[in-house]
């Protein structure tokens, strides 16, 4: 898992898609990263569906806050184990939940 749709992994940082165009940022640079699932609920013809919206969120040394969207839970986990593995002093989650959330499958705060 080097590239997804809008995130790819290079040699000494992390390119995602911002709009129209790619974005780097170096692995020193990311302070924290953490998963986000945000439930997305629709009418649809035969009743009311929910589905989850899973983002890996990345901060860097400015504050900036990134969101990358990720197809699943999965995906995200993996990341965030990439990132860390790249960066062993980026904070991995949020609170008292750091470093929690590459194992566990609960929902950030975001």
């Amino acid at each position: 898992m080097d590239k997804l749709k809008n995130l790819e992994f290079k040699a000494n940082g992390l390119a995602y898609k911002k709009w129209m165009k790619w974005v780097e940022i170096p692995y020193t640079d990311l302070v924290q990263a953490y998963r986000q699932v945000e439930e997305a609920k629709a009418n649809i013809c035969c009743g009311r569906a929910v589905f989850e919206i899973h983002r890996v969120i990345l901060v860097g040394q400015d504050g900036e806050k990134i969101a990358v969207e990720v197809p699943d839970r999965e995906t995200g986990v993996e990341i965030l184990k990439r990132l860390e593995k790249e960066n062993p002093r980026i904070k991995i989650g949020t609170g008292k939940k750091a470093k929690d959330q590459t194992a566990g499958g609960e929902k950030s705060e975001s």
